[in-house]
Protein backbone atom coordinates (compact mmCIF):
# COMPACT_ATOMS: atom_id res chain seq x y z
CA UNK A 1 0.00 0.00 0.00
CA UNK A 2 0.93 3.85 -0.46
CA UNK A 3 0.11 6.76 1.80
CA UNK A 4 -0.66 9.83 -0.23
CA UNK A 5 -0.26 12.57 2.09
CA UNK A 6 -1.47 15.71 1.13
CA UNK A 7 -0.83 19.41 3.22
CA UNK A 8 -4.00 21.67 2.07
CA UNK A 9 -3.95 25.44 3.80
CA UNK A 10 -6.68 27.71 1.93
CA UNK A 11 -6.85 25.67 -0.87
CA UNK A 12 -10.59 25.67 -1.68
CA UNK A 13 -10.42 26.50 -4.91
CA UNK A 14 -8.03 24.04 -5.97
CA UNK A 15 -8.31 20.80 -3.71
CA UNK A 16 -11.34 19.02 -5.21
CA UNK A 17 -8.71 18.80 -8.53
CA UNK A 18 -6.19 17.68 -6.46
CA UNK A 19 -8.75 14.68 -4.97
CA UNK A 20 -10.18 13.85 -8.23
CA UNK A 21 -6.45 13.41 -9.54
CA UNK A 22 -6.11 10.76 -7.14
CA UNK A 23 -9.45 9.31 -7.45
CA UNK A 24 -8.41 8.47 -11.11
CA UNK A 25 -5.32 6.69 -10.46
CA UNK A 26 -4.80 3.53 -12.38
CA UNK A 27 -3.04 2.31 -8.88
CA UNK A 28 -5.28 1.53 -6.56
CA UNK A 29 -3.51 0.25 -3.70
CA UNK A 30 -3.71 3.61 -1.57
CA UNK A 31 -4.72 5.66 1.41
CA UNK A 32 -5.11 9.62 1.80
CA UNK A 33 -3.84 11.26 4.58
CA UNK A 34 -4.97 15.18 4.32
CA UNK A 35 -4.10 17.73 6.89
CA UNK A 36 -5.77 20.99 7.04
CA UNK A 37 -3.81 23.10 8.82
CA UNK A 38 -6.73 25.78 9.88
CA UNK A 39 -7.48 26.84 6.95
CA UNK A 40 -9.48 30.45 6.87
CA UNK A 41 -11.40 29.62 3.60
CA UNK A 42 -13.79 26.88 3.49
CA UNK A 43 -11.08 23.98 2.21
CA UNK A 44 -12.37 22.11 5.09
CA UNK A 45 -16.36 22.34 3.79
CA UNK A 46 -15.15 21.22 0.26
CA UNK A 47 -13.16 18.34 1.62
CA UNK A 48 -15.69 16.44 3.41
CA UNK A 49 -18.27 17.53 0.74
CA UNK A 50 -15.96 15.47 -1.62
CA UNK A 51 -15.44 12.94 0.49
CA UNK A 52 -18.79 11.85 1.27
CA UNK A 53 -19.27 11.37 -2.96
CA UNK A 54 -16.04 9.54 -3.46
CA UNK A 55 -14.38 6.56 -2.84
CA UNK A 56 -11.84 7.35 -1.93
CA UNK A 57 -9.71 6.05 1.25
CA UNK A 58 -9.32 9.01 3.31
CA UNK A 59 -8.67 10.67 6.93
CA UNK A 60 -9.01 14.28 7.47
CA UNK A 61 -6.71 15.64 10.27
CA UNK A 62 -7.82 19.11 11.30
CA UNK A 63 -5.49 21.53 12.78
CA UNK A 64 -6.38 23.72 15.21
CA UNK A 65 -3.96 26.42 14.24
CA UNK A 66 -2.04 27.27 11.68
CA UNK A 67 1.48 25.31 11.71
CA UNK A 68 3.16 25.65 8.90
CA UNK A 69 3.33 22.82 5.66
CA UNK A 70 6.33 20.93 7.79
CA UNK A 71 4.33 20.38 10.86
CA UNK A 72 1.50 19.21 8.28
CA UNK A 73 3.86 16.46 6.70
CA UNK A 74 5.20 15.18 9.41
CA UNK A 75 1.69 14.83 11.31
CA UNK A 76 0.29 12.75 8.23
CA UNK A 77 4.22 10.53 8.00
CA UNK A 78 3.17 9.50 11.32
CA UNK A 79 0.07 8.13 10.66
CA UNK A 80 1.26 6.68 7.09
CA UNK A 81 0.14 2.85 6.81
CA UNK A 82 2.09 2.32 3.43
CA UNK A 83 5.02 1.04 2.40
CA UNK A 84 5.74 4.19 0.37
CA UNK A 85 4.41 7.63 0.72
CA UNK A 86 4.11 10.60 -1.51
CA UNK A 87 3.39 14.02 -0.60
CA UNK A 88 0.91 16.38 -2.93
CA UNK A 89 0.22 19.89 -2.28
CA UNK A 90 -3.27 20.55 -2.43
CA UNK A 91 -3.36 22.71 -4.92
CA UNK A 92 -1.85 20.42 -7.15
CA UNK A 93 -2.36 17.33 -8.61
CA UNK A 94 -0.89 14.03 -10.57
CA UNK A 95 -0.99 12.06 -13.79
CA UNK A 96 -3.28 9.26 -13.63
CA UNK A 97 -0.83 6.80 -13.69
CA UNK A 98 1.63 8.19 -11.29
CA UNK A 99 1.39 6.57 -7.96
CA UNK A 100 1.47 3.19 -10.70
CA UNK A 101 4.51 4.30 -12.21
CA UNK A 102 6.37 5.35 -9.22
CA UNK A 103 5.38 2.18 -7.59
CA UNK A 104 6.89 0.05 -9.94
CA UNK A 105 9.98 1.45 -10.30
CA UNK A 106 10.00 1.44 -5.97
CA UNK A 107 9.93 -2.10 -6.16
CA UNK A 108 12.04 -2.82 -9.27
CA UNK A 109 15.48 -2.27 -7.32
CA UNK A 110 13.64 -1.98 -3.84
CA UNK A 111 14.92 1.97 -3.77
CA UNK A 112 14.73 3.58 -0.47
CA UNK A 113 13.17 6.83 -2.82
CA UNK A 114 12.29 7.37 -6.83
CA UNK A 115 12.59 10.68 -8.06
CA UNK A 116 10.29 12.04 -11.42
CA UNK A 117 10.05 14.79 -13.74
CA UNK A 118 7.12 17.21 -13.26
CA UNK A 119 5.31 20.27 -15.03
CA UNK A 120 4.76 24.03 -14.24
CA UNK A 121 1.30 24.07 -14.82
CA UNK A 122 -0.74 27.58 -15.22
CA UNK A 123 -4.12 25.64 -16.15
CA UNK A 124 -3.58 27.07 -19.57
CA UNK A 125 -0.34 25.38 -20.17
CA UNK A 126 2.08 23.10 -18.84
CA UNK A 127 5.91 22.67 -19.22
CA UNK A 128 7.77 20.15 -18.08
CA UNK A 129 11.09 20.10 -15.77
CA UNK A 130 13.24 17.49 -16.42
CA UNK A 131 16.22 15.92 -14.22
CA UNK A 132 19.80 16.72 -17.41
CA UNK A 133 21.18 14.07 -14.74
CA UNK A 134 19.57 11.18 -12.98
CA UNK A 135 22.23 9.05 -10.81
CA UNK A 136 21.35 8.84 -7.21
CA UNK A 137 24.83 11.14 -6.49
CA UNK A 138 23.89 14.28 -9.47
CA UNK A 139 19.90 13.25 -7.40
CA UNK A 140 21.90 14.40 -4.14
CA UNK A 141 24.10 17.27 -5.73
CA UNK A 142 21.04 18.83 -7.35
CA UNK A 143 19.10 18.53 -4.12
CA UNK A 144 21.64 20.35 -2.27
CA UNK A 145 21.98 22.94 -4.89
CA UNK A 146 18.46 23.71 -4.21
CA UNK A 147 17.53 22.79 -7.70
CA UNK A 148 13.47 21.85 -7.25
CA UNK A 149 14.56 20.17 -4.24
CA UNK A 150 10.74 19.57 -3.11
CA UNK A 151 9.07 16.90 -1.49
CA UNK A 152 7.08 16.39 -4.28
CA UNK A 153 8.95 15.05 -7.15
CA UNK A 154 10.05 12.23 -4.52
CA UNK A 155 8.48 8.87 -3.55
CA UNK A 156 9.79 7.89 -0.40
CA UNK A 157 9.61 4.20 1.55
CA UNK A 158 8.31 4.51 4.61
CA UNK A 159 10.11 2.06 6.93
CA UNK A 160 13.60 4.26 4.94
CA UNK A 161 11.76 7.85 6.82
CA UNK A 162 11.06 6.57 9.73
CA UNK A 163 14.25 5.29 10.44
CA UNK A 164 16.05 7.81 10.79
CA UNK A 165 15.78 10.73 13.72
CA UNK A 166 14.61 13.40 10.71
CA UNK A 167 14.71 16.74 12.07
CA UNK A 168 11.32 18.51 12.68
CA UNK A 169 11.84 22.28 11.87
CA UNK A 170 7.65 22.56 12.22
CA UNK A 171 7.73 26.77 12.58
CA UNK A 172 9.95 27.32 8.87
CA UNK A 173 8.51 29.80 6.96
CA UNK A 174 11.05 28.57 4.08
CA UNK A 175 13.12 25.91 3.39
CA UNK A 176 10.99 22.96 4.58
CA UNK A 177 10.84 21.44 1.70
CA UNK A 178 14.33 21.74 1.31
CA UNK A 179 15.26 20.16 4.81
CA UNK A 180 13.26 16.86 4.45
CA UNK A 181 14.02 16.04 1.20
CA UNK A 182 17.65 16.48 1.36
CA UNK A 183 17.81 14.83 4.73
CA UNK A 184 16.23 11.59 3.62
CA UNK A 185 18.30 11.49 0.24
CA UNK A 186 21.45 12.03 1.55
CA UNK A 187 21.23 9.14 3.90
CA UNK A 188 20.68 6.46 0.39
CA UNK A 189 22.16 6.25 -3.02
CA UNK A 190 19.12 3.78 -2.95
CA UNK A 191 17.98 6.33 -5.34
CA UNK A 192 15.80 5.59 -9.10
CA UNK A 193 13.88 7.53 -11.28
CA UNK A 194 11.03 8.26 -13.50
CA UNK A 195 11.68 9.77 -16.87
CA UNK A 196 8.49 11.11 -17.23
CA UNK A 197 6.20 14.61 -15.89
CA UNK A 198 3.94 12.93 -13.25
CA UNK A 199 3.42 15.70 -11.17
CA UNK A 200 1.79 19.59 -11.56
CA UNK A 201 2.69 22.01 -10.01
CA UNK A 202 0.51 24.93 -10.48
CA UNK A 203 1.12 28.32 -10.60
CA UNK A 204 -1.55 31.29 -11.32
CA UNK A 205 0.71 32.40 -13.88
CA UNK A 206 4.97 32.21 -14.82
CA UNK A 207 6.20 35.16 -12.74
CA UNK A 208 4.94 33.59 -9.43
CA UNK A 209 7.39 30.70 -9.85
CA UNK A 210 9.90 32.91 -7.88
CA UNK A 211 7.80 34.11 -5.70
CA UNK A 212 9.05 36.71 -3.22
CA UNK A 213 9.71 35.59 0.40
CA UNK A 214 9.92 37.85 3.30
CA UNK A 215 12.84 38.25 5.88
CA UNK A 216 11.54 35.25 8.09
CA UNK A 217 10.82 32.76 5.12
CA UNK A 218 14.41 34.09 4.03
CA UNK A 219 16.08 33.58 7.66
CA UNK A 220 14.35 29.83 7.58
CA UNK A 221 15.85 29.48 4.67
CA UNK A 222 19.45 29.69 5.51
CA UNK A 223 18.29 28.00 9.00
CA UNK A 224 17.44 24.98 6.57
CA UNK A 225 20.26 25.21 4.51
CA UNK A 226 22.91 25.27 7.70
CA UNK A 227 21.17 22.06 8.78
CA UNK A 228 21.96 20.37 5.31
CA UNK A 229 25.86 21.57 5.17
CA UNK A 230 26.28 20.24 8.89
CA UNK A 231 24.93 16.69 7.42
CA UNK A 232 27.14 16.84 4.46
CA UNK A 233 30.25 18.39 6.43
CA UNK A 234 29.24 14.80 9.02
CA UNK A 235 29.17 12.53 5.98
CA UNK A 236 32.50 13.72 4.83
CA UNK A 237 30.57 14.87 1.03
CA UNK A 238 33.44 17.34 -0.57
CA UNK A 239 32.13 16.36 -3.64
CA UNK A 240 28.93 18.69 -2.24
CA UNK A 241 30.75 21.68 -1.35
CA UNK A 242 30.39 23.11 -5.11
CA UNK A 243 26.40 22.33 -4.51
CA UNK A 244 26.25 24.10 -0.88
CA UNK A 245 27.73 27.23 -2.56
CA UNK A 246 25.56 27.66 -5.77
CA UNK A 247 22.75 27.17 -2.69
CA UNK A 248 24.17 29.87 -0.46
CA UNK A 249 24.98 32.05 -3.60
CA UNK A 250 20.90 31.79 -4.64
CA UNK A 251 20.21 32.90 -1.20
CA UNK A 252 22.62 36.05 -1.34
CA UNK A 253 21.31 37.10 -4.01
CA UNK A 254 17.65 36.71 -2.55
CA UNK A 255 18.79 39.04 0.01
CA UNK A 256 20.16 41.55 -2.56
CA UNK A 257 16.97 41.59 -4.34
CA UNK A 258 15.12 42.01 -1.23
CA UNK A 259 17.52 44.89 -0.11
CA UNK A 260 16.57 46.96 -3.29
CA UNK A 261 12.82 46.28 -2.74
CA UNK A 262 13.10 47.23 0.51
CA UNK A 263 15.03 50.47 -0.50
CA UNK A 264 12.52 51.43 -3.37
CA UNK A 265 9.42 50.46 -0.87
CA UNK A 266 9.84 51.24 2.43
CA UNK A 267 9.67 55.07 3.17
CA UNK A 268 10.32 56.04 -0.33
CA UNK A 269 10.02 59.72 0.98
CA UNK A 270 13.62 59.28 3.01
CA UNK A 271 15.05 58.68 -0.65
CA UNK A 272 14.89 62.15 -1.25
CA UNK A 273 17.66 63.00 0.92
CA UNK A 274 20.23 60.35 -0.46
CA UNK A 275 22.02 62.90 -2.19
CA UNK A 276 22.18 65.67 1.03
CA UNK A 277 24.65 67.66 2.73
CA UNK A 278 24.65 65.62 5.59
CA UNK A 279 25.55 62.47 3.93
CA UNK A 280 29.61 61.41 3.31
CA UNK A 281 30.57 60.76 -0.26
CA UNK A 282 30.57 57.15 0.46
CA UNK A 283 27.01 56.87 1.62
CA UNK A 284 26.16 59.47 -1.49
CA UNK A 285 27.96 56.74 -4.09
CA UNK A 286 25.91 54.15 -2.58
CA UNK A 287 22.85 55.42 -2.51
CA UNK A 288 23.02 56.30 -6.26
CA UNK A 289 23.85 52.10 -6.32
CA UNK A 290 20.69 51.34 -4.57
CA UNK A 291 18.75 54.05 -6.74
CA UNK A 292 20.39 52.46 -9.89
CA UNK A 293 19.17 48.61 -9.09
CA UNK A 294 16.04 49.15 -7.75
CA UNK A 295 14.71 50.30 -10.94
CA UNK A 296 15.19 46.38 -12.37
CA UNK A 297 12.58 44.94 -9.91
Amino acid sequence: MVSILIAAYNVSQYIERCLRSLEIQTFKDFEVIIVNDCSIDSTKDVISSYLKKSSLQAVVIDLDENQGPSFGRHTALAKAQGDYFYCIDGDDWIEPDAIEKLYNKAIEKNYDIVACDFYIDTGQSKNPVEMKEFEPTKIQYNNVAGNWSVVWRHFVKTSFAKGHDLIKENKLNGGEDYLLINQLSLFTTSIGYVRKPLYHYFVKNTTSIMKSVNMQALADQFKATLYIENIVKTKNRPDLTEALNFRYLYLKKEIFKMSLKAWRKWKPDANLFRFSKNNSLKDKIVFLILSFFSKFL
